[in-house]
């Protein structure tokens, strides 16, 4: 579902631009740098993937499945289970500890991705309850829609800031 933005009117050039771009998320990303914390940069790679996979997509549903939450969270437990294999590479108990060190220093990244995944059920709801295509004097189904893609996206940057502001202080 593309949608012109919220008060555009048919025809107008505004409303041919693509109102649901995602824009950018890595913006200000300390851990990028060199020399950034090996935790934030374990975390950053997958989702510095999944944004490659956004970029051009103005869509919000399908932006949403590019997105998805769970997946994110599955794909990080992965990406700290690797980190603490790196480190620990004998197993045992002492990866699994540092397993568990890792992921209690993601906590922070984990209900990021919380809010996240609320915010994606919201824009869901907006999407399944937004006419399509809108007809004349839907404008609120449209900005409900623009409302809940907004907090979605807010929600996306706030997973990546908070990624890059994470510090692995016992590693």
């Amino acid at each position: 579902m593309t949608m012109p933005p919220v008060g555009a009117a048919p025809g107008d050039p505004v409303a041919e631009a693509p109102p649901f771009t995602i824009p950018e998320l890595a913006r200000g990303v300390r851990a990028l740098g060199s020399g950034g914390d090996p935790l934030a940069r374990a975390c950053l790679t997958p989702l510095l993937a999944m944004r490659r996979t956004l970029v051009g997509v103005a869509d919000p549903a399908r932006q949403l499945a590019l997105a998805d939450a769970p997946a994110l969270r599955r794909v990080l437990w992965r990406a700290i289970s690797q980190l603490a294999a790196e480190r620990v590479p004998e197993g045992g108990p002492r990866q699994r500890a540092e397993e568990a060190r890792l992921e209690d220093a993601a906590a922070p990244l984990l209900q990021a991705l919380g809010r996240l995944a609320a915010a994606a059920t919201a824009l869901e709801t907006a999407l399944r309850q937004a006419p399509d295509p809108a007809p004349e004097g839907s404008r609120p189904g449209r900005a409900a829609v623009a409302d809940a893609w907004t907090a979605w996206v807010m929600a996306l940057q706030g997973v990546f800031r908070t990624a890059g502001e994470l510090r692995d202080e016992g590693g």
